[in-house]
């Protein structure tokens, strides 16, 4: 495997699991449906981290989307290189 392929594949790896880290966080904290006795300031409060936190997983998504595109493209130019290595290795 080439050197970038495993730095896209690590990088794609660690985006994706903040992202998933962050949205299980949410649910955690702040549960699937808001409580009926919140107070306007934990409203807030709640709404704002939880607007925050999935900008945040969402651009985590996006970036192993753009990493995993960026080792797809990658890949067939790393094959010809090694076909044609290879190939040169064959005929001498």
């Amino acid at each position: 495997m080439d050197v970038i392929a495993r730095n896209v594949l690590l990088g794609s790896v660690v985006a994706s699991s903040l992202g998933a880290i962050v949205m299980c966080i949410l649910v955690f904290r702040y549960s699937f449906a808001p409580p009926s006795d919140e107070s306007p300031q934990a409203r807030h409060q709640r709404i704002f981290a939880t607007r925050l936190g999935h900008a945040f997983a969402g651009v985590c998504f996006a970036t192993t989307a753009v990493l995993a595109i960026i080792g797809l493209a990658l890949q067939p130019a790393a094959n010809a290189e090694r076909a044609q290595g290879s190939d040169l290795h064959v005929l001498t």
